[in-house]
């Protein structure tokens, strides 16, 4: 439930223009009744609605699940800073794209966006945190 509730933010608020509009309403919708159904402890009918947050993300794409997942990590900084730069740069051009009509740029930003993506999921997955020490002061000689 945790995770279709972050779907159904995400979605409307990073790629609302890649959306149908009655897909972005039902986001939306499924988001405030995730809330309300977790606040209730009603798990069941948060599940079913989970289900149908989960079914749309397959039915928008592999694609705009992509850009979404992007622009989502370069806006909380869960990126390298030229990436992150690069990601929202090329959001930025999505968006007007978008906004001018422009099919064939649209299509461009979003496997430029597809790109980044996947060289975010490679820094991801090669980075290494340090391993945990407990740290103990010596004792000073005297």
């Amino acid at each position: 439930m945790r995770w279709a509730s972050a779907l159904a933010f995400l979605y409307p608020h990073h790629v609302a223009e890649l959306m149908p509009s009655e897909d972005l309403e039902a986001m939306r919708h499924h988001r405030n009744e995730l809330q309300t159904t977790r606040k209730a402890g009603d798990f069941d009918r948060g599940h079913k609605i989970a289900l149908k947050v989960i079914a749309m993300r397959s039915r928008l794409g592999e694609d705009v699940y992509q850009v979404m997942s992007a622009l989502a990590f370069a806006s909380q900084n869960g990126v390298n800073p030229a990436l992150q730069q690069r990601i929202r740069q090329a959001g930025e051009g999505l968006t007007e794209a978008v906004r001018q009509g422009d099919l064939s740029r649209t299509d461009a930003a979003k496997s430029r966006i597809s790109d980044l993506y996947r060289e975010m999921r490679r820094d991801q997955a090669e980075f290494r945190a340090p391993n945990r020490q407990t740290v103990r002061p010596e004792k000073s000689a005297r």
